[in-house]
């Protein structure tokens, strides 16, 4: 109740304040064209006229030819005017003019320059951001969260932030809104439902360390999907062509023939329990 009695208040207040504005302006340029009219007194000049739709410019025009008058009126003074005038001085016709399309005259010397008041610049509305309803429970690692038509790209952004696990998103994906509801479920948890509710994948990289999240639709292409040992389809040593042996934590035996490129590479990362990414498509089958 408080608030809309201050915004009631706040309303009249620039209500009041323009119309003081207004009418001190009116107040001025009459006296101003008091002022002048001791010396071009064609302003006290009584002035007969009958309008239907003429345009201001006009009408000023008119008034000045008629009554000797230098006056010059902006391009951009526009309206149009109906009205009668009988037996009425042209200063008060220029004052009703002023007060009733919002005009102005700049008086330099004996000439009248009508311009329209110049407007307020209008701030443009400050659109705040929306707050996503994101919480993460430290002692029970536990997150929670509500998302409707939020931003994906601030929804992981949020995520890292508040658990400290780095999301990827795949470079499609930047512009996708989620939509989601999860209560107090751990976070990998929480990321294959938000992804299975809006068409994703999620993957896990650097040994669980990071996520990675992208279309769900993308063609089923194990060499371009992050890999957590298990890359190939077949165990190693088990794909036709292909055998590798480990004797070493960092050295690997090959015997590949005719083997794909792809195939060979998860082969030996998963013999090797590295992990790796790729940003195209490997091509091409290898004999070593």
């Amino acid at each position: 109740m408080r608030i809309r009695s201050l915004y009631i208040f706040i309303f009249f207040s620039i209500f009041f304040a323009l119309n003081i504005f207004s009418q001190d302006r009116i107040e001025v340029l009459d006296q101003k064209l008091k002022e002048l009219s001791k010396t071009v007194p064609q302003l006290k000049e009584k002035v007969e006229f009958s309008l239907n739709g003429s345009s201001i410019q006009e009408l000023l025009t008119g008034i000045a030819t008629l009554h000797n008058l230098n006056v010059t009126v902006d391009p951009s003074v526009t309206g149009k005017i109906y009205n009668n005038f009988t037996n009425v001085p042209v200063s008060e016709v220029f004052i009703f003019l002023c007060k009733q399309y919002n005009l102005d005259i700049v008086f330099t010397g004996s000439i009248m320059y009508f311009t329209p008041v110049p407007q307020a610049p209008v701030e443009p509305k400050k659109v705040l951001a929306k707050q996503l309803q994101i919480s993460y429970d430290v002692a029970k690692s536990q997150i929670s969260f509500d998302l409707q038509n939020d931003s994906l790209l601030l929804v992981c952004k949020e995520i890292t932030r508040k658990t400290g696990k780095n999301i990827i998103l795949s470079p499609e994906l930047t512009g996708k809104t989620v939509n989601s509801f999860i209560q107090d479920l751990p976070l990998e948890t929480a990321l294959e439902n938000l992804a299975f509710a809006n068409t994703l994948a999620v993957f896990t990289i650097d040994g669980g360390k990071t996520y990675m999240i992208e279309k769900a639709d993308k063609p089923a292409d194990k060499s371009n999907s992050p890999k957590q040992g298990n890359g190939a389809n077949n165990q190693p040593g088990q794909t036709s062509g292909l055998t590798v042996k480990s004797d070493a934590p960092d050295k690997v035996s090959l015997n590949v023939v005719n083997t794909p490129i792809a195939d060979v590479l998860a082969s030996v990362t998963s013999k090797m329990n590295k992990s790796y990414f790729l940003f195209s498509e490997l091509k091409g089958n290898i004999s070593l």
